[in-house]
């Protein structure tokens, strides 16, 4: 990572780490990012904000992150029918574009992270809303670059292909992986004790903002077409969001000399500071898997059913389109309200409990869909479903700089954002196929019922790695 090196010192002794493999972490943090200098301090000095600056940079992280909303499947719905309808496209065609882009950008969000840390987050975050703005553009231009590809001699179906491919990729790598790695990095590294509370609102926000997106975008569409709309947000997010970056964007507190409000003490963290980990370090702890393979299940599981909602409603429910559609508002209440409430209880909350629980609410969603015409199953799944999404939000951003410090949270923040975005891409196709091989959900359904109660009792055992080498 540009800026400070590693803290010298001699390593932890053999077995620090009891139960686990692979190097032992430093034995005291290195302050993350810059020493203060005048990159730090231009255009203006941080320290000298009337307010703690970390509050600053939790809202423009936050607006960072509600720019990505049109490389997300809310944000991108409102374009599918008219790109559909103009291009020619088959609807599977795209789908299978949007699927493997995804995890092909998935597969290379570990190297984004990378590049978090090295560069640091005004650099980083300005190349990546640069790279965010082209893609958007190169999407207003989908219908230009087809006929430019169908022009070297491939069929339109295998250009079509080709090309949505690419356009996915860019969208969802320089969206998902670069921006929010940003982002997120950038934020909780300015909190320790105040920590939760900014991921539970944060998670609040972002999901008002996905859940009114398509609403929105498709006003836009309407008023200026899907080619018009892509150009719009392009030029705002080139225009805007890389300003913002290079203005306000700032490493850390220790990179412009202000001290860490701690807030509420951490239930797991013994001392404010303990023990820095590098992502390959991070990796070789059980803690990082469990919590890794949690939310990647209930990425799983939660966009799957909810990108086949009216579907799923119809073979398991009964239900008509507008009603499924209006489970998806109940499942973001229990979100909301979860959220908050882990916001101000998670620093005094084991992560490991939080992790078991988000498993359990996700079993209980999965039964309430196997029992779906009954009351008891339509409610199952909601408040299941609502938990786990709001508890996913706490644990997609606490845990990694509680358990391996500040100072490399963007290489270990791309691998987690890689985990998730690969398996929320695979979760629609595993459940699309489930219902086109055998007539119904129930196969997908149940296959998920062997793993997550197994993941809820797993979950226990994700202990803190800093407390255990401490």
């Amino acid at each position: 990572m540009r800026g400070s090196a590693s803290t010298p010192g001699t390593e932890a002794p053999a077995g620090a780490i009891r139960g686990e493999e692979g190097p032992a972490p430093s034995p005291a943090p290195a302050p993350p990012g810059r020493r203060v200098g005048g990159w730090a301090r231009f255009p203006f000095p941080p320290a000298r904000f009337p307010i703690y600056y970390g509050w600053l940079i939790a809202v423009v992280g936050t607006l960072g992150m509600i720019a990505t909303v049109p490389a997300t499947p809310p944000g991108f719905a409102p374009f599918v029918d008219p790109i559909l309808a103009d291009l020619a496209l088959p609807r599977t065609g795209l789908t299978l574009a949007f699927t493997w882009g995804t995890v092909a950008a998935g597969l290379v969000m570990p190297f984004a992270g990378y590049l978090v840390d090295w560069m640091g987050v005004r650099l980083a975050g300005a190349v990546a809303f640069g790279g965010l703005s082209l893609s958007m553009l190169a999407f207003g231009s989908a219908d230009r670059l087809a006929g430019w590809l169908a022009g070297t001699g491939l069929s339109p179906e295998w250009s079509g292909g080709l090309l949505f491919f690419l356009l996915f990729f860019a969208l969802r790598f320089w969206g998902l992986g670069f921006t929010m790695t940003t982002c997120r990095s950038m934020i909780f590294r300015w909190f320790v004790g105040w920590r939760s509370l900014v991921a539970g609102v944060n998670g609040v926000i972002l999901s008002l903002s996905f859940s009114s997106s398509p609403a929105l975008l498709n006003q836009f569409v309407i008023a200026f077409g899907w080619r018009g709309t892509w150009i719009l947000l392009g030029t705002a997010v080139g225009s805007v969001f890389v300003l913002v970056a290079l203005l306000f964007f700032r490493d850390s507190p220790e990179s412009c000399g202000i001290p860490v409000p701690r807030g509420p003490s951490e239930a797991e963290g013994g001392p404010p500071e303990g023990p820095v980990f590098t992502a390959r370090q991070a990796m070789a702890t059980a803690a990082f898997w469990l919590m890794a393979a949690g939310l990647g299940m209930n990425a799983f599981i939660g966009t799957g059913t909810a990108f086949h909602i009216v579907s799923v409603g119809e073979d398991l429910g009964g239900l008509p389109r507008n009603e499924a559609l209006q489970m998806l508002l109940y499942v973001g209440l229990f979100n909301v309200v979860t959220s908050l409430v882990l916001g101000f209880t998670a620093e005094r909350i084991r992560l490991r409990y939080l992790l078991s629980f988000m498993m359990a609410a996700q079993t209980l969603s999965l039964a309430g869909l196997l029992l779906f015409r009954t009351d008891l199953g339509f409610w199952a799944y909601a408040v299941g479903s609502g938990c786990a999404w709001g508890t996913f939000g706490i644990l997609l951003n606490v845990p990694w700089p509680r358990f391996y410090g500040r100072k490399h949270l963007g290489s270990i923040n791309g691998i987690v954002t890689g985990v998730v975005v690969v398996c929320s891409a695979l979760g629609p196709l595993a459940f699309g196929y489930s219902d086109a091989i055998t007539g119904s959900y129930r196969v997908a359904i149940a296959g998920c019922l062997g793993l997550t109660p197994l993941l809820s009792l797993l979950g226990l055992k994700a202990r803190n790695p800093r407390r255990i080498a401490a």
